[in-house]
């Protein structure tokens, strides 16, 4: 592929804040034909929307200024966008495009997902590079097309221009205009936290925490990457993706463990195609997986707070009410209300401690190593999908592995042994034993919680959230906990309701699990 040159220009209001991005990229084509791809663009991820670029909002010249007309074709699902040529355009030709990035317009009602659109915060804009840039199609890949973007942008961003640039999940940049940042920015450190609006917790004892964490887990994952950059965005809108509220410091840290991870094991194509939320699983569950077992091996945590998140997760696990849906029933209930969005994460967790027993068990190769295997194809851009990651456990314990992804995909419940704390713990006195522990349970359906009303309604009259004081008619505000956080099962959650339109909200706690009880266990 022929050098490409990108150009990003933030455009300023009168008092100083970034209103939009102004794109201009330059590159040199092959051949095409009337009807060719020449650039792919992602139009949504999950259920959040980027800029929605169209053929009218891109200006495509050619050497001699002479414009170039496209048309566009969307995917069956309407997720990506592409965009084709209605002329020939010969080898060599050497191409000015054109476009301006608006920011997504959020307020305190936007569904909740992943943080890729481009937002305002604090005079500021960050989002995604998926939500920027037309990727160049070269009709074999655009695996180089992509290095060069990030090449590029690495160059042009590091000279002043108050922008920079990380490379995100989707190997794609992120941009932000910067306000704060960890270290200050006279010292010259490899680990760096970024800002724009002041976060509700103490980012500045964070930064210290994560600089001495996050090197030794690329470490540990082999990487050798030499600059790690953390960007926190404020959302105006209730989401678990983001730190709106003040949350717990330990909980903080363990979020922001959790998406650090996802640096590294991800699960990715296996014929070239996307990865999809029917194997979220993989990529929330490592995530899950390691964002507790690392802190331990590092000795950041101790054995009884190692023990301790141990039996959080567990217990989450079996006690979400929605804890039987397969996996290709996640997808379009994943980013609604509700515990079906923790599944990939407590399945995918416990399918991999139950891996990594059984490897350990039988004397096999570690989860480590396969997780090692895994995090290098990706690097090396080969295929690193499902079927990739079955022919590998596969190779160490046969066709228990694939029977054992089966049962999990289909929602079949997970026992670990009694004794599996002993794969991590050397001489572990830990017994995992069955308990009765209450079914998470709010007590009025979660849909209450993303409808266009907002009201409390059908709410259960012998529910603790009943006995708290909770009635039908009850205007929810944003004022209430996250339900991640009701993953723990000792925390209470907490609503400030609005009552037959009364100014001052009604502050309700209580414990959000049903009366009756499922087998659950837990280490003693």
């Amino acid at each position: 592929m022929a050098a490409l040159s990108v150009n990003l220009r933030p455009v300023f209001d009168s008092e100083g804040a970034a209103q939009v991005i102004d794109i201009t990229m330059f590159f040199t084509t092959y051949a095409k034909t009337k009807g060719d791809i020449l650039f792919n663009y992602t139009l949504k991820r999950a259920n959040v929307p980027t800029t929605q670029f169209t053929a009218q909002s891109v200006r495509l010249t050619d050497s001699h200024k002479s414009v170039i007309r496209l048309y566009t074709v969307d995917t069956e699902r309407s997720t990506h966008r592409e965009f084709r040529v209605e002329e020939d355009i010969s080898t060599g030709e050497r191409l000015t495009v054109q476009y301006q990035a608006t920011p997504r317009q959020v307020n305190a009602y936007t569904s909740c997902g992943p943080p890729v659109a481009m937002e305002k915060d604090n005079g500021g804009l960050s989002g995604a590079g998926l939500a920027l840039l037309l990727i160049p199609s070269a009709g074999d890949g655009n695996s180089d097309v992509v290095h060069d973007i990030l090449q590029e942008l690495r160059a042009h961003l590091g000279k002043g221009s108050g922008l920079l640039c990380m490379k995100d999940y989707l190997f794609f940049p992120s941009v932000f205009l910067l306000v704060a940042r960890y270290p200050a920015a006279a010292v010259d450190s490899p680990f760096r936290i970024y800002w724009l609006s002041e976060p509700p917790f103490n980012a500045y004892t964070l930064g210290k925490q994560l600089q001495k964490l996050v090197p030794r887990m690329a470490m540990f994952f082999g990487d050798d990457e030499k600059l790690f950059q953390v960007f926190i965005r404020r959302n105006e809108y209730k989401c678990a993706s983001g730190l709106v509220c003040t949350r717990d410091e330990d909980i903080v840290q363990d979020f922001l463990m959790h998406e650090i991870v996802h640096n590294w094991p991800r699960l990715g194509f296996t014929t070239g195609g996307p990865e999809d939320l029917i194997d979220g699983w993989f990529n929330e569950g490592i995530a899950e997986y390691y964002s507790l077992i690392l802190p331990y091996i590092f000795s950041i945590l101790t054995e009884d707070q190692f023990i301790q998140r141990f039996n959080w997760r567990i217990s989450g696990y079996y006690t979400n009410p929605d804890r039987a849906v397969h996996n290709k029933d996640v997808q379009d209930r994943f980013w609604l209300p509700g515990r079906v969005h923790r599944i990939p994460y407590q399945r995918g967790f416990m399918y991999f401690v139950q891996l990594a027993y059984k490897l350990h068990n039988l004397g096999k190769r570690p989860l480590d190593d396969l997780i090692r295997k895994m995090i290098k194809l990706r690097a090396a851009n080969q295929p690193h999908g499902i079927h990739v990651w079955l022919s590998l456990i596969e190779i160490e314990l046969g066709s228990m592995a694939l029977e054992d992804y089966k049962d999990m995909s289909n929602g079949k419940q997970m026992i670990l042994s009694p004794d599996v704390a002993g794969v991590w713990i050397s001489n572990s006195k830990w017994k995992l034993e069955p308990v009765a522990q209450e079914e998470f349970y709010l007590g009025f359906p979660e849909e209450n919680l993303s409808s266009e009303s907002r009201v409390i309604n059908g709410l259960d009259l012998q529910s603790r959230a009943a006995e708290a004081g909770l009635q039908d008619g009850d205007e929810i505000t944003l004022e209430y906990g996250f339900l991640v956080d009701a993953d723990v099962s000792p925390k209470l959650f907490t609503m400030n309701v609005r009552r037959s339109n009364q100014e001052t909200l009604r502050k309700i706690t209580w414990w959000p699990r049903s009366w009756h009880t499922v087998q659950s266990y837990q280490f003693a």
